[in-house]
């Protein structure tokens, strides 16, 4: 989707910051990931953003000059799919930045933009405060946007550990979000998954207990050590919402993170 600025003071905390990342390192580049997985039987498409939504709502708002991305029904245009061609959208959690491209003007209306997928939804983030409050008081984000695709009925809330299709399902990982969830592949004896927002940044890998302000940090914890296992004893291709691809290994209690082959490094 493109690149957004970030202040690191205010996703960590100020003390965390200033403790951990040199002063003039507060201000950093965030990549913000959708991902496309194509299979025999299935398209899915895990986070679908919208950088044009995302930079309106940003103040301020990023400096054109290096914020230039390509709209993703573009980029997927570039490998042959169309919109209608995605079966699955799988939303790893309810933070905007990961589900805003669900949705686009149309006619002056709002409309979905993948009209034959099923839009894969953890219900407990659905039932958040401030999504709940939001769609009662008409939030334009929700109703542009989660509105849309529930009234077109193309939701599906999941609970729990659910199959989307052969080879690949939808695992809880909570902590980020009471929902949050990871989309899992399994294909030719190989494990890649799709982590959204289980891992931030690098820091998060190899540091446990640095952790964003609004997560509820212990849950967190514990759902980033169970990954952490599991991943590093498959050898798992760990594809980010804000990293690039990579590998975690777990060595005598520590954690690290190895980018995948070919992949610049990620850490800020």
């Amino acid at each position: 989707m493109g690149d957004f600025p970030i202040d690191l003071a205010e996703v960590y905390g100020p003390a965390v910051a200033a403790k951990r990342f040199a002063k003039g390192a507060l201000k950093a580049w965030f990549p913000s990931n959708s991902i496309l997985i194509t299979t025999p039987e299935a398209k899915v498409l895990v986070d679908p953003g919208d950088s044009a939504k995302l930079a309106a709502s940003m103040d301020p708002r990023p400096d054109p000059r290096r914020f230039r991305p390509v709209p993703l029904v573009s980029q997927l245009a570039e490998v042959g799919v169309a919109p209608s061609e995605v079966t699955h959208v799988v939303v790893t959690h309810l933070h905007f930045d990961h589900f805003a491209g669900v949705t686009a003007g149309k006619g002056g209306r709002w409309a979905a933009v993948y009209p034959k997928a099923r839009h894969i939804i953890p219900k407990r983030d659905w039932d958040m405060p401030d999504i709940a409050e939001g769609r009662k008081k008409g939030d334009k984000d929700i109703e542009g946007t989660l509105e849309v695709i529930e009234k077109a009925g193309l939701v599906d809330l999941v609970d729990g550990r659910v199959q989307v299709a052969h080879g690949l399902a939808v695992e809880p990982y909570p902590g980020e979000s009471p929902g949050h969830q990871v989309l899992a592949l399994s294909a030719g004896g190989s494990r890649v998954y799709c982590i959204g927002d289980l891992f931030h940044i690098v820091q998060e890998v190899e540091h446990p207990g640095l952790a964003a302000v609004w997560t509820d940090r212990k849950t967190l914890a514990a759902s980033q050590r169970r990954f952490a296992s599991t991943a590093s004893n498959e050898g798992a291709l760990v594809l980010s919402g804000h990293m690039q691809p990579g590998f975690i290994s777990l060595s005598r209690g520590r954690r690290s993170w190895r980018p995948a082959e070919g992949q610049p490094g990620t850490s800020i």
